[in-house]
């Protein structure tokens, strides 16, 4: 149960200043103001990371999850599957000379 607490926190508190600092030097070199440049690159995802790991978003978060996750998990793979077959020259599904299982 820590562990589930402790995640979210630990990757944001070591990936967000590592982003903010390579977005603020790039915003430098491209000609931005200095402080406008840290607005951009550190104000703003600091606040909008706090605000969306609040737990304000946890149910469409989940839900937004679940969808990502079943279509990465079942529909890819049968997209992938047909288009591999399709460019293999075989039927899908078939059995043909470019089908799984050969």
């Amino acid at each position: 149960r820590v562990s589930l607490v402790a995640c979210p926190l630990v990757l944001n508190l070591t990936s967000i200043p590592v982003g903010c600092i390579l977005v603020r030097q790039n915003l430098v070199e491209s000609g931005y103001c200095p402080d406008r440049a840290w607005q951009i690159a550190v104000a703003v995802p600091w606040l909008l990371s706090l605000t969306l790991y609040s737990g304000a978003l946890d149910a469409r978060a989940e839900l937004l999850g679940l969808a990502a996750s079943g279509v990465v998990n079942f529909l890819a793979p049968c997209v992938l599957y047909v288009l591999a077959s399709v460019r293999s020259g075989s039927e899908p599904l078939a059995g043909g000379r470019g089908g799984v299982g050969r």
